[in-house]
């Protein structure tokens, strides 16, 4: 198996994530080529020095590839498992960067044997998406999810955590089913959380137009995931459905909890309602 600066790699998909790792990793291994069907983002990238060359279709770009990563939405990542293995070489490592992992992984299980298959998640992103807005620094110590098959050998995997490491991220691994009901709870539901408070604001009595000058820092920075790309959102929502609906119903029960102290009108018992919610995000956020 290669080291990292001998590698090299495919990158299909230069969205934000697939373009800002091409950019952090570019100066790293010995070649990039990158496939997008969006002529603009294989021109940018090419122009950023983050690709060695662009192509529009994965046959063209994959088969002399060491490492091939999808960095497509969730339900193309699965499309494309269905074609690229049949130009890949024996030995080549095949990752993704999709936000859940149990319908991947399940796929990558079913590949041929001969092709070195781990699933990924970088736990990082913006509100905004293409390739104009790609960032190397985007990995810059975050969390970088894992998810080994039956068929990863402890060379591919090794190469994996050399590729995270050096992009700034910290490896962990994690069994899949584990990783998409966490995400469920810390990505998923703050997602449809900040979509719902954006819509509660549309419905509220605002004659005057005077809601859009009083949102100030507290709705920007508490919506702010409403902005996020549509296409790849929904993706990520009808992949790991079951979970969300159940982050859902938690999360409807503490509304409900909620909405029962205010009713009855109890400063002390909100207060306590209050100080474990701080408590609780004092210990998951640092």
């Amino acid at each position: 198996m290669k080291s990292l600066d001998e590698a090299d790699f495919t990158i299909i998909g230069l969205g934000l994530m697939g373009a800002s790792l091409a950019a952090a990793l570019r100066p790293h291994c010995r070649s990039i080529l990158g496939v997008d069907l969006d002529d603009e983002a294989l021109r940018w990238c090419k122009a950023q020095r983050w690709i060695d060359e662009g192509y529009q279709h994965p046959e063209q770009a994959v088969s002399h590839a060491d490492v091939v990563v999808l960095a497509t939405p969730v339900r193309a990542i699965l499309g494309l498992l269905d074609t690229v293995p049949d130009y890949l070489r024996p030995g080549t490592i095949l990752t993704d960067l999709g936000s859940t992992k149990v319908a991947i992984c399940q796929k990558m299980q079913e590949l041929p044997t001969y092709i070195q298959a781990v699933g990924g998640h970088p736990l990082c992103g913006r509100e905004v998406s293409g390739a104009s807005y790609a960032d190397p620094r985007l990995f810059q110590d975050r969390t970088f999810v894992l998810v080994p098959t039956s068929r990863t050998s402890p060379e591919a995997l090794a190469l994996l955590e050399q590729m995270v490491s050096t992009i700034g991220a910290h490896p962990m691994h994690m069994n899949a089913e584990i990783h998409d009901r966490l995400v469920a709870i810390t990505s998923h539901l703050p997602y449809l959380v900040a979509c719902t408070l954006t819509r509660t604001a549309a419905q509220a009595p605002d004659p005057d137009d005077l809601l859009r000058r009083l949102a100030a820092s507290g709705f920007r920075d508490t919506s702010r995931l409403a902005g996020s790309d549509v296409r790849m959102m929904i993706d990520i929502l009808q992949t790991n459905r079951g979970n969300i609906l159940e982050g859902l119903e938690i999360y409807l029960q503490a509304l409900q909890d909620l909405i029962n102290i205010l009713a009855e009108g109890g400063e002390e018992d909100l207060k306590i309602w209050l100080e474990n919610a701080q408590e609780t995000r004092r210990r998951l956020v640092t």
